[in-house]
């Protein structure tokens, strides 16, 4: 520890005394202060909703990123480090899904309609004229790709939308996968991506982007089989 200088006398001999008891107080106030992990989780809410809306501020910073998430697990981590668990493979996706998780949709029976409705939202993600899918990945890495894109743009296109709702779905236990194929609407068939679900044995539809659509107000266009989704879809194109 680094004493005080030596010149000064009495003077600077009670400065020190009181500068000591001064700095004794405040160890001991960050001691008794400091949050318990009960607090912290308590707390946790209105720090996820507060990351959550710098989220989706609108600028180049303030999307969803690995940057973000690590800020969020530094201040609400206290006893114990948060492992992130490994759902994709890829780093920065696992730490998205993990996020969207802990502090958005949660990991309960309701959570994966909760993601239903937050992806499947133009409010939250509004719909973005891009590329089918990105050119310069794999074809069989391309929803990995999307859903970060999606998670760090705030906004997207159909497989865009596809891909992160996927993965969250995977994230929480679902056999799920992005497919695309063809949907039809008003003006004919049209490219698309959507996602399935497998559960004991059967094919279900979630389709976040469909959903997100004002025209398409009132269509319910999850956990549907195929003959009971209000659009006629071909998975077999790709």
């Amino acid at each position: 520890m680094l004493g005080l200088p030596r010149h000064g006398g009495r003077a600077l001999g009670k400065l020190s005394v009181f500068a000591m008891a001064f700095l004794a107080c405040v160890l001991f106030s960050a001691l008794v202060t400091r949050p318990t992990a009960e607090a912290v989780q308590e707390s946790g809410g209105q720090k996820a909703e507060s990351l959550a809306e710098e989220m989706y501020r609108g600028d180049s910073v303030g999307y969803l990123s690995a940057s973000i998430y690590s800020e969020f697990i530094a201040q609400t981590t206290v006893e114990e480090p948060h492992v992130i668990p490994v759902v994709s493979g890829n780093e920065e996706l696992d730490a998205q899904l993990d996020f969207i998780l802990e502090t958005i949709v949660g990991r309960d029976e309701d959570a994966l309609f909760r993601a239903y409705e937050w992806i499947g939202s133009y409010d939250t993600f509004p719909y973005l004229e891009m590329d089918y899918i990105p050119a310069d990945v794999p074809w069989e890495e391309w929803s990995v790709s999307c859903a970060i894109q999606m998670a760090r743009m705030g906004s997207g296109n159909c497989y865009r939308y596809a891909a992160l709702m996927c993965w969250v779905a995977r994230a929480l236990g679902y056999d799920a996968r992005a497919v695309i194929g063809e949907v039809m609407v008003t003006s004919g068939w049209a490219y698309h991506g959507w996602v399935e679900v497998v559960v004991d044995g059967e094919t279900y539809i979630i389709d976040p982007q469909q959903h997100a659509r004002p025209v398409n107000e009132g269509m319910d266009f999850f956990m549907v089989s195929y003959d009971e989704a209000p659009l006629y879809y071909d998975a077999n194109v790709y």
